[in-house]
């Protein structure tokens, strides 16, 4: 006798071709989009989660964008540190050799080199912004743009323009540092020195030539010295600036990796996993191909084949 499939085995062969093209659909809208879910909803409880892990790495990456701008903002400082002491420093030798030999011809020249290079180093800007004015934006903080003019400075009011903070950055973590020092921190000692210089010259130009005394000599040493104490806070400034950039840099790679990690665990809560999708289409196409084939079987029958 045969056996005749009946209308039950109809629906449901219609019910599965509904369910597998249903989640044929789904695999081909995650592959479109890369992504394994619609909306949160579809995460359920993972959701919560799935938004957290998407607001810390937003988190990350501003700081790690931040912290990649401070490192060139402090590497330009600590270029212009260099500046600042390297051209006093030339200063100072340049004094010490008038003493020894007695002839200041070369004092003027060397001190207007020194005095420029300092306040322009001091006057180093990034973008629009003074690196050395404190936490401002606007006109540089040496506000005296002669060695005559600095002759006539009594303080540091006289001498520089400055806000009162300094700027300030917090990269997670418990990192919360002042980018830089300010101008007058770093150079009031050097700016004084190179006044007094000038002071000494315009009070005793006979020092520019040769026949420097002895007790001319000695004042120059003793200026010399008072510079290079100057220079001393300079340097003490670029080497705390160089300490901060190494923990800057630090803390921007550790940044960078957290989101790495977080990039790959949110990877794995919502992104389309190509591979499984593509073993999945396979399977889904055969049983799809079978089901139709037997629902199309049956679909054909008719009430003579039930009579035979």
């Amino acid at each position: 006798m045969t056996v005749v499939p009946t209308m039950r085995f109809a629906q449901q062969a219609q019910t599965d071709i509904s369910r597998i093209s249903a989640e044929l659909a789904d695999l081909q809208r995650q592959i479109a989009s890369g992504k394994s879910v619609d909306d949160l909803r579809t995460l359920g409880d993972g959701s919560t989660r799935l938004i957290s892990t998407a607001g810390v790495i937003r988190m990350d990456e501003n700081r790690v964008r931040l912290g990649t701008e401070i490192e060139g903002r402090m590497r330009l400082q600590a270029s212009a540190m260099q500046q600042a002491s390297t051209s006093s420093t030339q200063l100072v030798r340049t004094i010490r050799e008038a003493a020894l030999n007695k002839d200041g011809g070369n004092l003027t020249t060397a001190l207007e080199f020194a005095f420029l290079n300092l306040t322009q180093a001091m006057n180093e800007s990034q973008s629009g912004v003074p690196l050395f004015g404190g936490e401002r934006v606007g006109s540089p903080p040496v506000k005296v743009g002669t060695v005559t003019v600095l002759a006539m400075v009594s303080t540091q009011a006289d001498l520089f323009d400055e806000a009162a903070r300094k700027p300030r950055v917090d990269l997670g973590g418990g990192l919360t540092l002042d980018v830089a020092d300010r101008a007058s921190e770093i150079s009031w000692d050097t700016f004084r020195g190179l006044r007094d210089l000038k002071q000494f010259i315009d009070a005793q130009p006979s020092v520019l030539g040769a026949g420097i005394t002895d007790e001319q000599a000695g004042t120059l040493l003793s200026l010399a010295q008072s510079l290079e104490t100057g220079i001393d806070k300079i340097r003490a400034a670029e080497a705390r600036n160089g300490f901060k950039l190494e923990r800057v840099e630090a803390a921007r790679v550790q940044l960078q990796g957290r989101v790495t990690t977080l990039r790959q665990e949110l990877s794995t809560q919502s992104e389309t996993d190509f591979a499984a999708i593509s073993t999945r289409l396979s399977v889904l196409q055969t049983q799809y191909q079978a089901t139709g084939q037997t629902f199309a079987a049956l679909s054909r029958l008719t009430l003579l084949d039930f009579l035979r």
